[in-house]
């Protein structure tokens, strides 16, 4: 027989390398096995925003309020670029999105800019341009902007003041109620 000479690895690297392979599918957060939540469709999220335009003016934020804006996912409660980016977030999560108007409040609507009659506005009102009002159809209340003013007709604007506006949120996800049937 040949002389051979045998390497002997040490017993600690290989208890190292067995040590790795068990391990390896136990770094993620347990959730029944299946990692961190995700937001779905159908779960009620608390998450805390800032809205701005492209120019950087803020024009929301739930910080200002102090408490997070709560809601159900893919209920239509929510402009639905918004709703979109936070389906796939895990509590914790932030991200800064770019909505066009398409996938914000849309494009202004002429239809929506409406002539009244000044006497529907009351005796005591005098309503000017710029003034904002609420109008109520069909058990919902809509703000409304006054456009112009003559003597016996009051042009209302109704489309929503950011209609036709690119907006900009940072959101983070601080809440996560799993709905029934998602992963609970």
């Amino acid at each position: 027989m040949k002389d051979q000479k045998v390497r002997m690895t040490p017993w600690w690297v290989g208890l190292c390398i067995i040590l790795v392979l068990v391990t390896a599918g136990c770094t993620t957060q347990d959730n029944g096995g299946q990692g961190a939540s995700i937001v779905e469709n159908g779960d009620n999220v608390q998450v805390h925003y800032r809205g701005y335009l492209d120019s950087g003016e803020e024009f929301d934020s739930s910080h200002s309020r102090g408490e997070p804006l709560s809601f159900e996912v893919g209920a239509g409660q929510m402009i639905s670029g918004f709703d979109a980016a936070v389906a796939g977030m895990a509590q914790g999560d932030t991200k800064t999105i770019h909505l066009t108007p398409e996938e914000a409040y849309g494009w202004p609507d002429e239809n929506l800019i409406i002539p009244f009659p000044r006497e529907d506005f009351g005796n005591e009102s005098d309503p000017m341009p710029g003034d904002e009002y609420t109008l109520s159809s069909g058990g919902g209340f809509f703000p409304v902007v006054v456009v112009s003013v003559n003597e016996t007709t009051v042009v209302i604007d109704a489309n929503h003041p950011l209609a036709g506006e690119n907006l900009n949120f940072e959101i983070e996800l601080v809440g996560l109620e799993k709905a029934s049937g998602n992963g609970n």
